[in-house]
């Protein structure tokens, strides 16, 4: 059997394998040993075990380790190549340019991937040709959850061309997609946790993103993607994109606690104008969701039998926390919907719920607290 292991000045597994009369061969995988997401470790070392079995059965039988691109590229007249497909597949797309320049991007990463093997005849393309593509994309740097958006849309692909006829069947299927978690999994923040993590930190960009999302339910994104036009200060509101549908944007608008209605009024005093978090904003996803690990890699508590519990479930926490304690908050069990849920709210009834938060205790911030 194949074996995986790492080589020296190499990022990535290695693979070991022999031929029918014990020659040894090795080769790269192509696969992280050290993913960006830590809790996908075991998932990409069955990744590069399969491509190392791969590896080892074609060189028993003698073939080429990696498929070579065919005489004839299309054998089969009307059937046409993925990087010729592509395009014409974009096209049929809805949605507003934004969303096909988008797609556009992604599917560009998954041609750079798939290298010569672009210029086949799509039904060369086997499942075993994308086994890699997850670490290829978070190589790029994007965060798993655009990793999946890829194997999303190479999905759709695959389903467009067996429509038309072009395979049998799609080589990527949705069991494949990466597993990010389902949003309801999200292990909800302690109001002692949420306190200690805010106060944690000295920059005051960290502390606005995590009492946005707390006090009002925002993810990482949404948190660190607000402009001071959204807060209104004389109706103690502050409204926002939630997200989209067909295209068109849905607002949010939800009543600040005090709180986080003084901490932005202190903040306000210097930048009244442009992003309420100007460092984070520059930021990539990943890059973000990376330093936000990082904060709680960082953070310690007082109490070191409480430490101890925090640090043997601290993998179980992200940014999203925040969110699902401000859902647990206000009485909604999970975050699926939790959107239309607010919406749907009386305004009284929503602006009590809000109120009735736990106002946390901040320590003071030398900028936030000078005159």
């Amino acid at each position: 059997m194949a074996s995986i292991n790492k080589k020296t000045g190499s990022p990535y597994y290695w693979a070991w394998y022999r031929d029918a009369n014990g020659k040894q061969g090795s080769k790269s995988t192509g696969v992280l040993m050290a993913p960006p997401d830590s809790s996908q470790l075991t998932r990409y070392r069955d990744i590069a075990q399969t491509i190392a079995d791969d590896f080892e059965r074609r060189f028993k039988q003698g073939l080429p380790l990696e498929d070579e691109a065919p005489q004839n590229p299309d054998p089969l007249p009307g059937v046409p190549s993925f990087n010729v497909f592509l395009p014409v597949w974009i096209q049929t797309l809805g949605g507003d340019p934004s969303y096909r320049c988008k797609v556009t991007n992604y599917m560009g990463n998954i041609s750079r991937f798939l290298g010569p093997k672009g210029d086949w005849a799509l039904y060369r393309l086997l499942h075993c040709h994308f086994l890699g593509l997850v670490p290829f994309v978070l190589d790029l740097e994007y965060s798993l959850t655009t990793a999946r958006h890829h194997q999303q849309f190479l999905h759709a692909l695959f389903v467009a061309s067996e429509r038309k006829g072009y395979i049998l069947a799609s080589p990527i299927t949705r069991t494949d997609y990466v597993n990010i978690g389902k949003p309801n999994g999200v292990r909800p923040f302690e109001i002692d946790q949420i306190e200690h993590l805010v106060n944690s930190t000295l920059v005051v960009d960290w502390r606005s993103a995590m009492l946005l999302g707390f006090y009002l339910g925002m993810d990482l994104l949404e948190a660190v993607g607000q402009d001071w036009p959204n807060i209104n200060f004389e109706t103690h509101e502050l409204t926002w994109n939630s997200h989209s549908r067909n295209g068109a944007p849905i607002q949010m608008t939800l009543p600040m606690h005090p709180a986080l209605e003084t901490h932005l009024v202190a903040l306000n005093r210097h930048s009244s104008s442009g992003p309420v978090t100007p460092k984070l904003r520059t930021m990539s996803e990943s890059a973000l969701r990376s330093r936000f690990q990082r904060l709680l890699d960082d953070a310690k508590f007082t109490n070191p039998a409480k430490q101890a519990v925090y640090r043997r479930v601290l993998r179980e926490y992200a940014f999203g926390s925040f969110k699902a304690a401000f859902a647990n908050a206000v009485g909604y069990s999970g975050l699926y919907r939790l959107a239309r849920f607010l919406r749907n709210l009386p305004p009284d009834d929503r602006r009590a719920k809000v109120a009735d938060l736990p106002a946390l205790r901040l320590k003071p911030l030398p900028l936030l607290n000078s005159d």
